[in-house]
């Protein structure tokens, strides 16, 4: 019985790690998305929309170079743009 119920503990915990880590890395640098926690898109230059707490990365740092990219967080609760 115990047994049983290791194989499929195992079996789950490395389904559960296998998703986290495909989900996190893309090959050509696009979009990424990690169970929606976190999601970033690059050359995304549509403005958030009213029901996210917007930031940008223009008010926390000074630069001159724009990236474009789009970072959400927590399903789109808080959006952090760079552009």
């Amino acid at each position: 019985m115990k047994s049983a119920r290791a194989r499929i503990l195992a079996v789950f915990a490395i389904t559960v790690v296998l998703s986290v880590v495909s989900g996190c890395a893309t090959a050509d640098r696009g979009s990424q998305n990690a169970f929606g926690l976190i999601q970033s898109r690059p050359a995304h230059y549509a403005p958030p929309k009213d029901t996210t707490f917007a930031l940008s990365t223009k008010e926390l740092v000074l630069r001159d170079s724009p990236t474009g990219r789009e970072t959400k967080i927590f399903w789109g609760l808080v959006t952090i743009t760079d552009y």
